[in-house]
C-alpha cells in the first residue's frame, strides 16, 4: 500500500491499489484462484484443458495458483475458478 498525504484521502491514509495481480490473495482480486490473467494462454484452450485444473463435483480449482501463492496446502480451500475460462500463460496441456 502507498501512503498518501493530502485532503482527498485524509492525512496519512492508505491508498487502495486499483488492481491486484492474479494469484495474490485479497478481496479486491477479480481473478482470485487463477494463476494468471485468463486469456493470456494459447488460443482456443480453456482451464479444463489444462494439467493444473482440478475438479471434484462442483469444486473447481487451479493447482498452479496453489503452488504460486502457497496460501494453503488444502486444494479445497483455494478460491474457485470457472471451468470454461480462457487459458492463462501457465497453461500446460494434459498428457
Amino acid at each position: 500500500m502507498t501512503e498518501v498525504k493530502g485532503a482527498a484521502l485524509g492525512v496519512g491514509a492508505k491508498a487502495q491499489p486499483e488492481f491486484v495481480q492474479p494469484g495474490h490473495v485479497g478481496k479486491r482480486n477479480k481473478y482470485g484462484g487463477y494463476a494468471h490473467f485468463p486469456g493470456t494462454g494459447p488460443t482456443g484452450k480453456y482451464c479444463y484443458h489444462c494439467n493444473f485444473y482440478w475438479e471434484r463435483g462442483q469444486k473447481r480449482r487451479c493447482k498452479k495458483w496453489m503452488e504460486i501463492t502457497q496460501a494453503t496446502s488444502n486444494i479445497e480451500e483455494c478460491p474457485p475458478i470457472q471451468r470454461a475460462r480462457a487459458a492463462c500463460k501457465y497453461f500446460k496441456e494434459i498428457e
